[in-house]
Order: structure tokens, then C-alpha cells, then sequence
């Protein structure tokens, strides 16, 4: 059965047959620990690294000063508050408290994502957590917002994926950014096949100022027989699970919360596909 995979943000300028290349062996290593064997021949990589990468320097130089994401804060754009909505609830997760905000500030202000100067201080404050990479996490924030918040960038990004669903079933595996736009993808009418199972990894999909984003009612993706989540519980983009209280679906989706990501960030791909258990989960989507 064919297999595609879908990557996160981060990738451009990159082999895309090297990565594919880098996932196979990580699943590999996930099936062996898991002493099980799949049928890995037909296997697709939906790049879109070097086109988001071209398409978000496009954006932000094109935006005016006042509607850009740092812009003065009244009346920032919907690309601004989607990114400081993020940023708040990353900061809530992450447990920082007032005291430590108004430390970077050197004020005290009420918590308020409106107000960019106070994001700045929670980046700040977040980079001083070990192993988190805010800089990593700033950039991500940046790009799932502007997927979310454009149109245009959205169904250039999206037509990638589509363009590796034709008729014959398939299972579908996205990890990070790859798994919004997998989600919307699976429930666009433009798309084909039969989907076998949707394995979403290290997904941001709970947050909630993302998934208010999307298009609702939210629906479990058409023609699509399973949908499986798995997340580190360190990995603060997989910020909720996928449960009924932060993504709630009919079927509800299956969620894997013992992932020991062991990349430095807890966010890597390979530390989710080498995980015996997800590996299993995709052999077992595969023979279904």
C-alpha cells in the first residue's frame, strides 16, 4: 500500500529524496524494535520546504508595518494575533509565571498577547528552559500562522500533498506543521483515495488558537479509517492531546502519550518514528 509522508516546517533547501530517505530508516528502526515487518516500496514524500520557505519571505516583505506581526499594537493583522495567541498558550503550558514575565520586561503588565513587548518577554523567559529552542519555536509559530491566516499560501502548500493522492488507498504519516495542513487535505474535496490511517506526529493540532482556525464544524477527515495521534509529553508543540476535550471528533482520535523523543528538542521526527509502538500502529495500518 502506498505510503506518504508529510514533514514540518524547517526543510527547505534540503534533499527531499535524503529525507525520505532519513524517515524510511527511522520507521525501519522503529519496526525492528518492535519486531515487525512492513511493506515499505511505495513510499512518497510530500516536499514543500523550499515553496513555504519562498512563499513566507514573499509575505512578511510584502506586509506594511502596520499589519506585520511586530507591528505597534493596535490593530495588529489576523496573521498577528494568530501568532500571539500561540505564544500564550505556550507560555501558559510551559508554566511561566508573572513574576518571570515582568522580570524580561522590567515593568509589570497584565498578561496580554495583544501587546508585542510582552510576547518578547515571554520568548525571552521561555529561552531560559533547558533544551527549549525559542528561536526554533519562534520561526514555527511564524509559519503555521501564516498557513493558517493566508489563502493563497494555504492552497499552494496543500496542492503539494494533494498532488500525491490519486485513486489507491494510502496511508497518510505528517509530523509538526505537515499534520494541520494533512488534516485539511484529507478534508478537501479535491482530494482522491482511500485513506487507510492518518498518523499525526508531534502535532499542534490542540492548540487552540490553531484549531480555531480551521475551517468548521470540526469533522473526522472523509474516507479515512483511522486516525492515530502520537506525542511526547516534552514536546511543547504537541502542546494537548488530540483528545475530546481539545480536538473533540466522532470517531474520537487514538492518542499515544509514552513517546521518548530523544532528539534534543523532543520534537524531531526520528525520535517519533523509531518509537516500536507507532511503528507498529504504521505496519498495522499498512496490512489492514
Amino acid at each position: 500500500m502506498k505510503v506518504v509522508l508529510v514533514h514540518g516546517r524547517s526543510q527547505q533547501g534540503k534533499d527531499p529524496v535524503g529525507l525520505r530517505t532519513r524517515w524510511i530508516s527511522a520507521l525501519k528502526e522503529g519496526l525492528t524494535n518492535a519486531d515487525i515487518d512492513a511493506d515499505l516500496t511505495d513510499v512518497h514524500f510530500a516536499f514543500y520546504g523550499d515553496l513555504l520557505a519562498q512563499l513566507v519571505d514573499e509575505v512578511e516583505n510584502s506586509l506594511p508595518a502596520d499589519i506585520s506581526a511586530r507591528s505597534a499594537d493596535d490593530g495588529p493583522s489576523d496573521y498577528a494575533t494568530t501568532q500571539r495567541a500561540i505564544w500564550k498558550e505556550l507560555t501558559e503550558t510551559a508554566g511561566l509565571t508573572d513574576d518571570q514575565i515582568h522580570t524580561e520586561l522590567g515593568t509589570t503588565i497584565p498578561r496580554d498577547p495583544q501587546n508585542w513587548g510582552w510576547v518578547l518577554a515571554c520568548t525571552r523567559a521561555l529561552s531560559r528552559i533547558p533544551d527549549l529552542d525559542t528561536k526554533l519555536i519562534d520561526r514555527w509559530v511564524r509559519d503555521v500562522s501564516l498557513y493558517l491566516t493566508n489563502t493563497a499560501v494555504q492552497r499552494a502548500i496543500n496542492k503539494v500533498v494533494l498532488a500525491e493522492l490519486d485513486d489507491a488507498p494510502f496511508v497518510l504519516v505528517a509530523h509538526s506543521l505537515g499534520t494541520v495542513l494533512s488534516y485539511n487535505v484529507l478534508r478537501s474535496a479535491d482530494r482522491h483515495g482511500h485513506c487507510h490511517g492518518l498518523i499525526t506526529l508531534g502535532s499542534p493540532l490542540g492548540i487552540s488558537a490553531i484549531r480555531t482556525r480551521l475551517h468548521t464544524p470540526l469533522t473526522h477527515p472523509r474516507d479515512t479509517d483511522h486516525w492515530f495521534n502520537a506525542y511526547d509529553k516534552a514536546d511543547i508543540v504537541a502542546l494537548r492531546p488530540l483528545d475530546q476535550d481539545w480536538f473533540p471528533l466522532e470517531p474520537p482520535i487514538e492518542n499515544y502519550e509514552k513517546v521518548s523523543n530523544t532528539t534534543s528538542n523532543h520534537h524531531g521526527i526520528s525520535g517519533y518514528l523509531n518509537d516500536p509502538f507507532v511503528a507498529a500502529t504504521i505496519a498495522k495500518f499498512l496490512h489492514a
